[in-house]
């Protein structure tokens, strides 16, 4: 009885304490897993960024983080994209990159009108107001309202905050200045 008991614990024994794994074994499994982990990470680090918008308060409500796919620059209105933003100086250096709605593609007719009512090919949008104007700009809201058509290469921006800080203001963004599509991710 003893006999089987010494070999029922040492076959017990057999699953708890694996056999040793020489080093080279050890070392030639750790870099067959390792290195397709780095490979698939620069692989998609070529692909995709994460991107932070840089505003207090932030252009896209409840939303601060994004993937930006920088291979995905097929430009569908109402999507949100990512782009470099012109010599927005002091409020922002050139290049920041900004996350927005792209609301307008070149052909669009924007007026906004002389309530701020933004207007996209006659009709009415929920984008409204310039409530940095007269505070952070320090220039009559006459300035920023009027009509224009876009051209070739110029895309119009906005958050879906009326505070947020977009074409309104600075106008349109040429295709240069773009990076990619963005998904929210929180």
């Amino acid at each position: 009885m003893t006999s089987y008991f010494l070999q029922l614990n040492t076959y017990l024994r057999s699953f708890i304490k694996p056999p040793r794994m020489s080093w080279t074994s050890y070392w030639i499994k750790s870099v067959a897993v390792t290195i397709p982990i780095i490979l698939a990470m620069w692989l998609f680090s070529l692909r995709f960024t994460i991107g932070i918008d840089p505003q207090q308060a932030t252009s896209i409500v409840g939303t601060r983080y994004f993937l930006i796919d920088h291979s995905d620059t097929n430009l569908i209105r109402g999507k949100l994209y990512a782009f470099r933003s012109p010599n927005l100086n002091p409020f922002y250096s050139e290049n920041t990159r900004f996350i927005k709605y792209l609301v307008a593609v070149p052909g669009d007719h924007i007026k906004v009108d002389t309530n701020n009512q933004i207007w996209i090919n006659g009709l009415s949008t929920p984008f409204m107001g310039l409530p940095y104007a007269q505070s952070k700009l320090g220039q009559d809201e006459s300035k920023f309202q009027g009509e224009i058509t876009l051209k070739d290469n110029q895309y119009w921006f906005l958050g879906d905050y009326n505070r947020s800080f977009d074409s309104r203001y600075w106008g349109s963004i040429g295709n240069d200045r773009i990076i990619g599509r963005a998904f929210k991710l929180d």
